[in-house]
């Protein structure tokens, strides 16, 4: 969907995957970060994971206002950092409050359950957008409002 929104803005072809490339980037440099910072007494995760769920959300609603190259690249850093921050910071919630014995079966049962909300989100929003008569685009305020809750549904 970002190299579709950034063509649709008028960035050059040869360009147009920098956004995915600035998620992947950035999200594979902020996860250990935020993991070690996870780790010092001061810092509560919880908080720290609200933080970046309520920010990677605001993101979200607002990615429809970058209307050049760097906006959509900027969008991508910021996408990408505050998406793998949220992601370790759930997987340490869920390691620390789970007993030595029990965390593999724990985390693997964790993903398990979300592998299936994760799977139907993106069905499930479509067949919603068709059954109330709403054309699947970029410029349409429906299907931003689906995403949304589909991803509150995941959390």
């Amino acid at each position: 969907m970002q190299v579709k929104f950034a063509r649709e803005i008028g960035v050059p072809k040869d360009q147009s995957s920098w956004p995915l490339f600035c998620i992947g980037l950035s999200s594979f440099i902020v996860r250990p970060v935020i993991g070690r910072l996870c780790d010092k007494s001061f810092i509560n995760p919880v908080y720290l994971y609200q933080l970046f769920l309520f920010v990677v959300g605001l993101a979200v609603i607002l990615s429809g206002l970058a209307s050049s190259f760097v906006g959509v690249v900027a969008y991508g850093l910021a996408y990408g950092t505050l998406l793998g921050g949220s992601q370790i910071t759930l997987f340490v919630l869920i390691l620390k409050n789970l007993s030595p014995h029990n965390r593999t079966s724990g985390f693997a049962l964790f993903l398990c359950a979300i592998s299936f909300s994760l799977a139907a989100g993106s069905p499930l929003a479509g067949m919603y957008l068709r059954k109330m008569s709403c054309s699947v685009s970029n410029d349409n305020p429906m299907e931003k409002n689906v995403n949304l809750f589909t991803f509150i549904e995941l959390y």
